[in-house]
């Protein structure tokens, strides 16, 4: 949770920043902030507080511009965003179509479930669209989204064990499969803050 303060007046805030865990309320969002340059020096201040996340403080640089400059650079991550997602969406219908009208090889239903978990990626990172959407999701659910990392590479593993399976071991894909279904248990029962050590660290 943060909260931008310019020239001594807040200008905006993500969540409710405290001094202790029962004050704060976390949130996950990005925002373009305007403002007139008064005087010679401006002071710009992030107050940031946080009890429920691994990462502590300012994670990206914060970008400062004119107005014009900084919407180009979020249109252009807007574009590039949703054209990874479009694409990646449009792969999945195909094989999964595919799949189901034609070849009925688990390597396609597979690999479909692989690109759509790929094109959920540019909405839950960079600018948060997906927190744009649905501006007051739970922390802990939109936290434990991102353990859809962990099913995409399981997925990814069992399109390579169906569509070269005199490549693949069997014995590998079951090891895999029970370490990855450990880390997934472990990230949904934990709390997000402790999900995120045992998971990322």
């Amino acid at each position: 949770s943060y909260r931008l303060w310019i020239d001594g007046k807040i200008r905006f805030e993500s969540g409710k920043t405290g001094r202790n865990d029962g004050e704060a309320r976390p949130r996950w969002s990005t925002q373009m902030v305007s403002f007139q340059v008064q005087r010679e020096n401006t002071e710009i201040l992030v107050e940031v507080s946080n009890f429920d996340y691994f990462r502590a403080g300012l994670t990206n640089a914060v970008t400062v511009g004119t107005q014009p400059q900084i919407k180009q650079l979020s249109d252009d991550s807007l574009f590039l965003d949703t054209f990874l997602f479009s694409s990646l969406f449009v792969m999945a219908v195909f094989f999964a179509l595919l799949y189901i009208v034609r070849s009925h090889n688990k390597s396609h239903i597979f690999l479909a479930l692989f690109a759509a978990m790929i094109a959920l990626r540019p909405l839950l990172y960079g600018e948060c669209y997906f927190n744009k959407l649905f501006p007051n999701i739970n922390f802990e659910l939109n936290t434990k989204m991102y353990l859809v990392n962990f099913l995409m590479i399981q997925c990814f593993c069992l399109f390579f064990h169906y569509q070269y399976e005199e490549l693949s071991s069997k014995k590998f894909m079951r090891v895999n499969a029970w370490l990855l279904f450990a880390v997934i248990m472990v990230g949904l029962l934990l709390p997000a803050k402790y999900m995120a050590y045992s998971v990322f660290m």
